[in-house]
């Protein structure tokens, strides 16, 4: 049993000797335990944020303090976390672009030593990524010519020529734009722990993909057909945020209730101008929301009253009514009151 103290919290030593089930179990070899316990683990023990406070500030009473928590977000001092990366950046120029724009920094002449790598680094990271969609297009061409099915050889020979295309040029159509997000979005996890990362506003980022899209469908058939492709779609996007979990100890899963990695996407409420941004992509969305009913992603709200529509905010209480609790409803006035 585990029973409040006087302050209301949890006395997890109760926990600690009851034996339970895992929340998030995973399955780990002996070797990889070995090769973490003698190779990782002591190699990156004195090679973080929180061990370079330490040996510079010479373990202040803040760090102390701080070192007392019974359960610490590690990766708070490892790593990136509630951020949401410039996913247009890359959706209109690619790691092509990016790459040269690094590059004419490189090139200025007042730069040190640090600055130096530190922009090198960045071209390497970009042309990993860019490789890595490369791979990608390989492997499905390849698992397009072993396939019988003529309806899923056809979807490995698009996928394939989508990976070839980006993340190294622009994206231009919204299967792209999806995809170059997924690819950056494992790129980012590559070093980054696997928590609070977020997805950001991507109704807005993709409509003018979706946009572009239907402008060259001609009849109501192929647009009905392509809404529920873009369904589908977001879909797959969904269920691929909601394959991945932290990596934590237990007590850490029954602490947070065997949290997920919190990957948070925001619709709706109004443009930098001050407009309605409710748009096709935010319906989608929701209607994503609605079929499916996980927990990953963080599905986020936003309603600016005398702006977005009645329409709008009932499709939102209704969604959140059949998911039993999202997406989270937030007032553009109070947030930014």
């Amino acid at each position: 049993m585990v029973y409040p103290d006087s302050h209301g919290m949890m006395i997890w030593s109760e926990l600690l000797t009851v034996p339970h089930r895992p929340l998030n179990s995973y399955d780990v070899s002996e070797e990889t335990v070995h090769i973490l316990h003698h190779e990782v683990f002591p190699y990156w023990s004195k090679r973080t944020f929180r061990e370079w406070v330490r040996d510079y500030y010479n373990a202040p009473m803040s760090q102390l303090i701080d070192e007392r928590f019974a359960v610490y977000f590690l990766w708070k001092t490892v790593a990136i976390s509630h951020t949401i990366p410039d996913f247009p950046k890359i959706l209109k120029q690619g790691t092509s672009g990016i790459i040269s724009e690094v590059k004419q920094q490189l090139e200025q002449s007042d730069l040190d030593q640090n600055q130096r790598a530190t922009l090198a680094g960045m071209v390497l990271c970009l042309e990993g990524l860019s490789a890595y969609s490369k791979n990608l297009s390989q492997q499905a061409a390849l698992d397009a010519q072993a396939e019988a099915n003529p309806k899923r050889r056809s979807e490995l020979e698009r996928l394939a020529q989508i990976c070839d295309h980006i993340a190294d040029q622009p994206a231009r159509t919204l299967d792209e734009a999806v995809n170059a997000i997924w690819i950056s979005w494992v790129g980012l996890h590559m070093e980054n722990t696997n928590a609070g990362l977020s997805l950001g506003r991507l109704d807005q980022w993709l409509q003018p993909y979706f946009d572009a899209d239907m402008s060259k469908l001609k009849t109501e058939e192929e647009r009905k057909a392509y809404i529920e492709y873009a369904i589908e779609l977001i879909s797959c996007l969904y269920m691929r945020a909601t394959d991945h979990l932290p990596l934590t100890p237990d007590l850490a899963n029954w602490y947070f209730g065997g949290s997920s990695s919190d990957q948070a996407i925001t619709l709706g409420g109004i443009t930098p101008e001050g407009e309605d941004a409710v748009n096709d992509m935010t319906y989608i969305f929701l209607k994503v929301t609605e079929i499916l009913t996980i927990r990953d992603p963080n599905v986020n709200a936003r309603f600016k009253e005398g702006v977005n529509t009645d329409t709008y905010l009932k499709r939102l209480c209704e969604v959140n009514l059949i998911t039993a609790g999202t997406p989270s409803i937030h007032s553009d006035d109070a947030v930014m009151r």
